[in-house]
């Protein structure tokens, strides 16, 4: 009776993910390009994160650069994988003289592609007052 039991509680945590995986590998690629001309962008910022609040750290993300064909491939090792903080990872995308970009990574083992499309900043137009003499 007692074995019974132990198994159906093993049974009953493995069901609920309880004992889920410990680790899972993200795995992002994709291509970024400039909204204007289609153009490659070689060399922007690619970076894979958990979203932060307060006291950020560089643990837990992973960085990379485009190649001069605007191409991008990165991974990352996380340990409870996402599930727990209920917010998942970010994947962004950014470049001098452009506009970052982001979009939700899913967590899971399998690859994901997300291609950027990076436009100039919106201009902000500001009023200069000229005092009359």
């Amino acid at each position: 009776m007692r074995r019974c039991i132990l198994t159906l509680l093993v049974l009953s945590a493995t069901g609920c993910g309880i004992t889920g995986p410990d680790k899972v590998t993200l795995q992002v690629a994709g291509t970024v390009t400039a909204q204007a001309t289609g153009q490659p962008v070689g060399g922007a910022l690619i970076e894979l994160f958990p979203p932060c609040f307060l006291f950020c750290n560089d643990q837990g993300r992973a960085t990379t650069t485009t190649d001069a064909q605007g191409h991008y491939s990165v991974a990352l090792s996380v340990n409870d994988p996402c599930t727990g903080n209920g917010f998942g990872f970010e994947i962004m995308a950014s470049f001098s003289g452009f506009e970052a970009m982001s979009e939700q990574v899913e967590c899971k083992g399998s690859l994901q592609h997300f291609d950027f499309s990076l436009a100039p900043p919106a201009l902000t137009l500001t009023a200069a007052s000229r005092a009359r003499r």
